[in-house]
């Protein structure tokens, strides 16, 4: 029994490993097996790509976080259901059939992280036409809001130079109306003063005629009397 609890030292990654188990739990290279560890070199690494995409999107920052921890939460729990079955199934096989077993989770683990790379980068694309889109309409309402102001800019401008022209219209019916007043007040104290004229002339005549008239009568009636007299 002691001996099944012997460790020995991992040539890859330097852990204590139970030579019970024939293979590193740490990075699953079986024990007095040539082959080596080598790290895949992941595709797309989330964190980095969401930093460097939250570093220019103004959502990029909360999608890349809600993102990136589902990526890892699923990576971590791949990782433990490798880790179990490894533990479970590679306790009674062969170092060559260990190795074989390695090999194909190895495979198995870049098509996950390859998938998942995938997967992010769609995100990543849909971001982006996301931002693109809101650029676009961004663009589209100052655009807009540009017209608009412009548009006002030329109401206002019409309707001042409306009112300055109604104004001017204005003045110069005035002065118009005042003209045409002044001339029919000097013509009508034309009129006036031609009446008055024509009346003390007429006065005057008729004054006359009748000074006349009693002059004339005042001479017949001297005759008469004198006529009168002698008889």
């Amino acid at each position: 029994m002691a001996s099944l609890e012997e460790s020995a030292a991992c040539s890859n990654c330097g852990g204590n490993i139970l030579t019970r188990w024939a293979f590193c739990r740490h990075c699953g290279i079986a024990l007095d097996s040539p082959a080596q560890w080598e790290p895949v070199v992941e595709p797309l690494v989330p964190t980095r790509l969401f930093a460097l995409e939250a570093s220019y999107s103004p959502m990029g920052e909360s999608r890349a976080r809600g993102v990136s921890s589902e990526v890892q939460i699923r990576r971590a729990k791949t990782s433990q259901d490798l880790n179990l079955n490894l533990q479970n199934s590679y306790l009674h096989l062969a170092p060559a059939e260990v190795e074989k077993q390695i090999a194909v989770v190895e495979q198995r683990i870049v098509q996950i992280r390859e998938g998942d790379g995938g997967r992010v980068r769609l995100l990543c694309e849909q971001a982006k036409r996301l931002e693109e889109g809101l650029q676009a309409m961004r663009v589209a309402r100052e655009i807009h809001d540009e017209r608009r102001r412009k548009e006002l800019k030329v109401v206002e401008g019409s309707f001042a130079a409306e009112l300055e022209r109604a104004a001017s219209e204005r003045q110069e019916v005035e002065a118009k109306l005042q003209e045409t007043a002044d001339t029919m007040l000097e013509e009508c104290r034309a009129d006036l003063s031609k009446e008055h004229s024509h009346r003390g002339m007429v006065h005057h005549e008729c004054t006359r005629e009748i000074s006349e008239e009693v002059q004339r009568v005042h001479v017949l009636l001297e005759k008469q009397r004198a006529a009168a007299a002698s008889h």
